[in-house]
């Protein structure tokens, strides 16, 4: 009986790091590919993203997007770096390949790098450094082509261009540390109950 307990427990504490860990990088898209959708997400990414897609067919490709057009994209797929084109309404799931949480200029600032770094971390607080040697911190509230919308720790809302930024990224204040003190202590307390249960 007390190794069946064991073992229920246990199966519990795996389902539960199971929950945690799930992957949510592909959004919930249900029915026929919605091509408008599709089309303003692909816009949105812009030339030279990095996307990972997939087809009606259930057919998945990863390349760079290397011309936007009215009804259809050209991605260079790796890694022979051949152009295909794909309509919008044959595409059922699109995101980036990988979500740049950060940015830095090198030489010269990438307005298009900055605009999709910025696209990952709205409504996120962020840090800010300007090409003129400037530091913000606040939260992004819009992403437009041009530039971004950001609501400052202190101060009225302001537009920043993407050309004008030298590095972007997330801002980890006191608030996320408590969050992760809070959960560990939640997660201490869950598994303490579990294994005083095993060994009663």
């Amino acid at each position: 009986m007390g190794t069946f307990r064991q073992g229920v427990s246990l199966g519990l504490i795996v389902c539960l790091f199971h929950l945690c860990l799930v992957d949510v990088a592909w959004p919930a898209q249900k029915g026929a590919p919605d091509a408008a959708a599709i089309k303003q997400e692909v816009t949105k990414f812009g030339v030279g993203a990095e996307v990972k897609l997939r087809l009606a067919d259930g057919k998945k490709l990863s390349g760079r997007i290397q011309a936007v057009e009215d009804t259809a994209f050209e991605l260079s797929t790796a890694p022979a770096g051949a152009l295909t084109k794909i309509a919008y309404d044959q595409v059922t799931k699109l995101r980036l390949a990988t979500k740049p949480f950060s940015y830095r200029a090198a030489a010269q600032p990438d307005p298009a790098e900055a605009r999709r770094t910025a696209l990952s971390l709205v409504g996120k607080q962020v840090t800010v450094r300007m090409t003129s040697g400037g530091k913000l911190h606040g939260v992004i509230e819009a992403v437009e082509q041009d530039h971004f919308t950001l609501l400052p720790s202190s101060g009225a809302t302001m537009s920043i261009a993407y050309a004008d930024v030298k590095q972007l990224g997330g801002h980890t204040g006191a608030t996320t540390v408590y969050i992760f003190v809070g959960v560990a202590a939640g997660a201490a307390a869950i598994l303490g109950i579990l294994f005083s249960q095993m060994g009663g």
